[in-house]
């Protein structure tokens, strides 16, 4: 599973919870639900696979993507993004230095570059 080392993870003794419980934060300082980081996760592990060269994570990704981002903090949405698009143009550079590599994997590149452009 990808790592978020974007957000913190602290036990607030002014917010009581329960044992085992871990309050998750933005870098803007707003709380994240579980639901949307759990499904921020998913989202990360259904990119870089893609960008891995699973076609099944590319379609994950696409069915993913929008369902996370209206749910999501937009900071965070802003953060993965960039991370997409880097790792994303990365791909395709290589690719242009060296064409026999793999076109399934620089296609979807492509592709999550176009899934994410709109934001």
């Amino acid at each position: 599973m990808t790592k978020r080392t974007r957000m913190t993870r602290q036990d607030t003794p002014e917010t009581p919870r329960r044992y085992g419980e871990v309050l998750v934060r933005a870098p803007s300082g707003e709380e994240i639900p579980e639901i949307p980081y759990e499904q921020l996760e998913q989202l990360d592990d259904a990119v870089f696979g893609a960008l891995g060269g699973d076609a099944a994570a590319l379609d994950e990704s696409a069915r993913l993507y929008p369902e996370v981002a209206g749910a999501a903090p937009s900071d965070l949405i802003d953060e993965s993004r960039r991370q997409y698009i880097r790792h994303a143009e990365q791909i395709v550079r290589d690719y242009r230095s060296a064409p026999n590599d793999d076109l399934a994997k620089t296609f979807a590149a492509l592709e999550i570059l176009l899934l994410v452009a709109d934001g």
